[in-house]
């Protein structure tokens, strides 16, 4: 039996909004970042449900932010491995001045070019684009970002969007949400291990609700509240201001390309 195949659309928008349910009104639960291919499941009145390349991941988007691609337009697409942006870049749309590109978003040029072409929209991409992230760069870019449920951007982000960026950064694709990132990679056992990028990973015994990038074996970048820098020790995260531990370890976890 064949496997099914749907339409692929492209974003071609800094970021689009994936929402639970088709509505404007319902939560959002991830977003789509400039490039990020997707399949096309289902349409109801002014919404698409999609299903994101990346992780799998599914939700509805708003009709008229959908580009939908030709088979032919998507054989081309796949051609190409997409450049994936270390750092925010503003681009020239052609006849329509700039857009903002944020650090995870999905070029579609070769090595050597500077020029991208989906349909009638066509960017330029001039001056440096960064072609390696470190940690020290992503502590950079996300610090002091807001928390956003669903966010995937400077301008708002949870936590495992954080770390699910910030791997793409590096070349590391996960899963959307922690309980789903946890079951990657390889287990450290001693925190005094850990290296800076390995990702920890806080809950019950139950569930996995939280994740943050160790910077070192005492310090972790994580969403809360905003991206901050948190101390952790064998027990979890300590905030001294309230003078108590807010997230309790479970895993510590060494995700490779």
């Amino acid at each position: 039996m064949e496997e099914e195949t749907y339409p692929i659309g492209i974003p071609l928008q800094s970021f689009i909004a994936v929402r639970k349910e088709a509505s404007e009104r319902s939560e959002m639960v991830s977003q789509l970042l400039f490039g990020e291919c997707y399949d096309i499941l289902s349409k109801e009145s002014n919404w698409y449900k999609i299903r994101m390349h990346l992780d799998g991941y599914e939700g509805w988007i708003d009709k008229k932010l959908v580009v939908e691609l030709s088979i032919s337009e998507a054989e081309q697409l796949k051609a190409i491995r997409p450049f994936v942006l270390k750092a925010q870049t503003t681009p020239e749309i052609k006849g329509k001045g700039t857009i903002n590109l944020f650090p995870g978003s999905e070029v579609w040029i070769s090595s050597n070019d500077h020029e991208m072409q989906v349909k009638n929209t066509h960017i330029k991409f001039t001056g440096h684009v960064d072609k390696e992230a470190s940690i020290e760069k992503i502590k950079e870019i996300f610090l002091n970002a807001p928390y956003l449920w669903g966010g995937r951007t400077p301008y708002g982000i949870d936590c495992s969007g954080l770390s699910q960026i910030a791997c793409k950064m590096m070349g590391i694709m996960l899963p959307r949400d922690a309980s789903k990132q946890v079951l990657k990679g390889e287990t450290i056992n001693f925190l005094e291990e850990a290296k800076p990028g390995d990702l920890a990973f806080f809950g019950d015994e139950e569930n996995i609700h939280h994740v943050g990038i160790l910077l070192d074996s005492n310090r972790i970048l994580h969403a809360s509240g905003w991206v901050k820098i948190s101390k952790i020790d064998h027990q979890g995260i300590f905030e001294p201001e309230l003078n108590a531990y807010t997230h309790h370890l479970r895993a510590v976890k060494r995700i490779k390309q």
